[in-house]
């Protein structure tokens, strides 16, 4: 009757976050937002959002008001070195009415962590500048005018 009756309908955005990412105190921070789009055009039976923390963040608490499925790894993007903090909620059967449902992400982000890239890149440009300094002032040459006895 219907082809469309058991169709997938995937969105995927990058969201700004200077709306979302609240300071709590000193390096503690929540992530507020909602989980169902707002949509009137189809009924919703499959919830999945990934949200990628800074560097170094760790988690304290993840609030859900409905039952849900809750994956976290951590993983290394681009040029990370400890790798971002990824987590995954996924939720089945939902209603598509209840679009008001707000997830609250805690985190802690240590100020240290926000170095990391910046003293690694620093370090890793050292070492080509001092190392190129260096090879520059060895004499790699063959000089084939000296004479060289053998005894």
């Amino acid at each position: 009757m219907m082809s469309s009756w058991h169709a997938t309908f995937t969105t995927g955005w990058k969201t700004p976050t200077q709306n979302l990412v609240d300071q709590i105190e000193g390096n503690k921070y929540v992530l507020k937002t909602k989980l169902f789009p707002k949509t009137d055009i189809a009924p919703i039976d499959h919830v999945s959002h990934m949200f990628i923390l800074p560097e170094g963040a760790s988690v304290t608490n993840i609030d859900i008001p409905i039952e849900a499925e809750i994956e976290r790894k951590v993983q290394p993007l681009n040029m990370d070195f400890k790798g971002r903090t990824m987590i995954n909620i996924s939720i089945r059967n939902a209603i598509s009415t209840t679009d008001n449902i707000e997830v609250k992400i805690e985190y802690s982000l240590p100020t240290i962590s926000v170095w990391y890239s910046m003293f690694y890149l620093w370090l890793f440009f050292g070492i080509i500048f001092i190392s190129f300094v260096l090879f520059r002032h060895i004499n790699c040459s063959i000089n084939i005018n000296k004479k060289t006895t053998i005894v």
